[in-house]
């Protein structure tokens, strides 16, 4: 039903439009006969005063106790209110019904036109400003704004693809952005101050070089006194040409992890003879070798004996997996180089 056929004109009240509705409704048809045989009436259908008759007075309908019943709607003026008491239950639920669906139908639409409102007022200044630009797309702003908000996501899934669209749309050759400028184009201000900064720029790059130089040097030589100690430190022997330290071989990777500090920087052996006698005691083999009681003259030939052993306190790793004691102590002197 359409809502607009249905309010009425304004400026007339419920019982103006309730009144003109009864005054459309046809006469009922009523019988002759019962017309005939019964009181006389008047032209609307009551009972005529007989003559010489005085008229009585019609008793006054109180307006029914609203607080019972259907409620009339709040927003109606006092007489609708009193005529809206006047109607039977039925009529009164029909009309506050009626006049919910039209509040509720009313709010909503309201609510609608004022979010559309809002929408207008944030993106009407963003137009007005690029006036120019969509008149010159030569599109409605509508299909501009698709175009562009098209061109985003296109940049988002594809950023590559995106950008080759957009070079060969505007004729932009990519290669172009990647050189060099030139400095014909130069900002002669920028010419000069980096004209000042080369000669300085090139100093530091030398100074930094020799420095360079200089700690590379200074590991190496580091490095080589290292080697020379732990070499001094294998093959020293004693008054008669026996070796001092017969197991290093077989000891010289344990003695590398002994002397490697931890990263508070502290070792569990203090030098290398505490690291020799410590991974020589740990390795039970040898342990038990050091505790037999050994004649002089049988010291070197216990020690050959040793080195061929295949000391099980190092598992099966090969010497190139483990490293001596002289790579270990190297790379860490480079690493900290």
């Amino acid at each position: 039903m359409d809502i607009e056929n249905d309010t009425p004109d304004e400026g007339a009240s419920l019982a103006d439009t309730l009144r003109a509705e009864l005054a459309k409704a046809p006469t009922p048809d009523i019988p002759e006969e019962i017309v005939e045989d019964g009181p006389a009436r008047d032209e609307v259908g009551r009972f005529a005063q007989k003559p010489g008759e005085q008229p009585q007075a019609q008793p006054v309908q109180p307006i029914p106790d609203q607080t019972q019943g259907v409620q009339p709607p709040a927003s109606w003026s006092k007489e609708d209110r009193a005529v809206f008491a006047t109607l039977p239950p039925n009529v009164q639920d029909l009309l506050s019904r009626r006049e919910r669906e039209m509040t509720a139908d009313y709010t909503r639409k309201t609510q609608e036109i004022a979010e559309i409102r809002r929408f207008s007022d944030d993106i009407r200044p963003v137009f007005e400003k690029n006036q120019q630009l969509i008149a010159h797309a030569g599109a409605p702003p509508a299909q501009v704004m698709d175009q562009l908000l098209g061109m985003y996501g296109y940049s988002q899934r594809d950023p590559a693809g995106y950008l080759k669209w957009a070079a060969q749309s505007l004729g932009v050759d990519l290669s172009q952005l990647t050189q060099a400028p030139t400095d014909e184009y130069a900002d002669p201000g920028l010419l000069e101050l980096r004209n000042q900064l080369t000669p300085l720029h090139q100093q530091v790059q030398s100074v930094t070089q020799y420095i360079q130089e200089q700690q590379r040097q200074q590991q190496e030589q580091a490095v080589q006194q290292t080697l020379s100690v732990i070499e001094s430190f294998a093959q020293e022997k004693d008054a008669s040409g026996t070796p001092l330290r017969p197991y290093f071989e077989q000891v010289k990777v344990s003695m590398g992890r002994l002397l490697q500090p931890d990263a508070n920087g502290n070792a569990l052996a203090t030098d290398l003879q505490d690291a020799y006698d410590k991974a020589t005691w740990a390795d039970p083999a040898i342990r038990a070798e050091l505790q037999k009681p050994k004649a002089p003259d049988e010291t070197v030939k216990n020690a050959k004996q040793v080195r061929a052993m295949n000391v099980r306190s190092n598992g099966a790793a090969s010497a190139e997996a483990s490293g001596s004691l002289r790579d270990t102590l190297r790379d860490e002197l480079a690493r900290r180089g």
